[in-house]
This record gives structure tokens, C-alpha cells and sequence, in this order.
């Protein structure tokens, strides 16, 4: 299913440049009774999305398929994961998990992992925090970190795209406990508007 978000139009004059595989973490504070959602506002030199709030993340990298790891992601996670066109491998699927997870630890200090019973793998470069607690990440992508209230005023530098999956966040809260089977929006541009798409549904322009 394929819907119009009424949303700004994106500026059009950046120039094309071919997708790269790239993966974001959206952690939830569920402390209060309002659940609150953690951002970071990019520097405002960067070309792409200067200035304007975002989730960590970034672009995978070769290395992350073969970075060991506790446990296998779930498979209702991998299954979501390898929805959508073109159709993707397993193990691509697995980068994209590792390299949020790899992304949240650079950009916040939060790294996400689990201690191992035996010696923990030496990991060498951007995952040296993981196997190296006296290193701390590379904090460079983001200039500041803000939790943010579900529901709240949104921020005056928020993206759109952000703003768009925050609201789908939203919606998903109140239903009651997130689930890795979960329907899975994907927000894009085309033809100067946002659209929203359902994976792994059947398409219908809605106006």
C-alpha cells in the first residue's frame, strides 16, 4: 500500500548518487509513563541532512556480516528485514542489524551487547569499544543528543523523514508491546512528495 504524506517538499538540488545500504536504531525510553526517543542533530557542516535531528545510524560496511555476535538476530526480524524490492540475502539482512548497532555505539557511547562466558573476541576498529571498554567511540556524526517525549512538540530541526517515523512510532506504542513480525512502513520521495509504502503489500496511490 502506497500513501501521500503531506510533508515538505525535499530540496531537489542535491546531486544523484547511488544507494548504499545504511541502518538506523530507534532506542525507546520506556522509564516514564511517556515513552521518550533518542535523536541527535548532525553537524551542520555534513552535506547530506545538515543541522537537522536524526536517529544514529549510517552506512554498513563490509566488515559488519562477519563481526561475531551473542545470538542470531530473530527470525521474525530477519524476515522483515529481507521484505521489500530488490529481494535481499540473509546475510545482508544481518548487516543491516550489526551496522545499527555499530552506528548507536559511535554516535551515543550506547553500545548494545551481551557479555560472552568465555574470552570475549578481540575486535579491532570501530568495534574496538566492544571488546575494549578503556576506548571511547568516535562521537564526531552527532553534535548533540536529545531524548525526546513520544507525542511532544517536535523539534525545530526535526528531518521530516524522522518526524514521519517518530509519528508511525507513535502509533505502534499505543497498541501495546513492539513486535519483530511488525508490518513495515518505508517512507520515500518521489515526484517532489513523501510517500509511505507497506512492505510486502500490494501498492495503491492514495491522494
Amino acid at each position: 500500500m502506497s500513501e501521500t504524506v503531506k510533508e515538505q517538499k525535499e530540496a531537489d538540488h542535491h546531486p544523484y548518487r547511488r544507494p548504499v545500504d545504511a541502518a538506523t536504531l530507534i532506542l525507546v525510553d520506556r522509564a516514564a509513563i511517556t515513552p521518550k526517543v533518542l535523536v541527535g542533530k548532525r553537524h551542520d557542516k555534513v552535506v547530506f541532512m545538515p543541522g537537522k535531528f536524526v536517529f544514529p545510524g549510517g552506512r554498513v560496511d563490509k566488515t559488519d556480516n562477519r563481526i561475531p555476535v551473542a545470538a542470531p538476530i530473530p527470525k521474525a526480524l530477519e524476515t522483515n528485514l529481507m521484505k521489500g524490492s530488490p529481494k535481499i540475502t540473509p546475510s545482508r539482512a544481518r548487516s543491516l542489524a550489526i551496522a545499527a548497532i555499530r552506528e548507536a555505539c559511535e554516535e551515543t557511547g550506547l553500545c548494545l551487547g551481551r557479555k560472552t562466558d568465555g574470552a570475549a573476541p578481540k575486535l579491532e576498529g570501530e568495534w574496538k569499544p566492544f571488546s575494549d571498554a578503556g576506548l571511547l567511540p568516535d562521537p564526531s556524526g552527532l553534535v548533540e543528543l536529545v531524548w525526546v517525549e513520544i507525542g511532544s512538540k517536535p523539534l525545530a530541526d526535526l528531518h521530516p523523514m524522522t518526524r514521519n517515523v517518530l509519528n508511525e512510532l507513535e502509533k505502534r506504542l499505543a497498541t501495546g508491546p513492539l513486535n519483530h513480525d511488525a508490518e513495515v512502513p518505508f517512507f520515500h520521495f518521489y515526484g517532489g512528495k513523501m510517500h509511505k509504502d507497506v512492505l510486502a503489500e500490494t501498492r495503491s496511490a492514495v491522494s
